[in-house]
């Protein structure tokens, strides 16, 4: 009998140090994680782009005859501004971060979550946008 009380006390003490928090890599930061296309639905059609245009970030709509917009340029938000924005540790909370001045592009760091800052429960996605509220964003491509 005592061998089973010590066996079950070892097992539920490697099954409980298996159960702390996993934290996930950090991605380095890179305005590149967002080009492509995002709706704003899940399994949505792509709604807006992000390109690259040489050094340039672009920012394109989908139109209502399916063809997408010039690209408005889009630049890069300075350490200052996503201090401002999500404290000292940005770095932890943010992988990319792009703006056209009205709005802002960003990817959260995997296994973060902005919940309490943008609109409640965060759901299944990395991308999000700024503009006059909060918006998740779906990558499609």
């Amino acid at each position: 009998m005592k061998t089973i009380i010590l066996f079950l006390i070892g097992s539920l003490t490697l099954i409980s140090c298996g159960q702390g928090k996993k934290t996930q890599e950090k991605l380095p930061f890179s305005n590149d994680y967002l080009i492509g296309e995002f709706s704003s639905q899940k399994n949505g059609a792509g709604e807006l782009k992000i390109a690259k245009q040489g050094e340039n970030y672009v920012l394109m709509q989908k139109m209502e005859n399916n063809k997408w917009t010039e690209g408005e340029k889009l630049t890069a938000l300075e350490d200052g501004q996503l201090i401002e924005k999500f404290g000292n540790n940005w770095a932890g909370i943010i992988s990319a971060a792009l703006t056209s001045g009205m709005c802002d592009y960003y990817r959260v760091q995997p296994g973060e979550s902005l919940g309490g800052i943008t609109m409640g429960e965060q759901p299944g996605t990395e991308y999000l946008s700024r503009c006059f509220s909060d918006s998740y964003l779906y990558k499609v491509k």
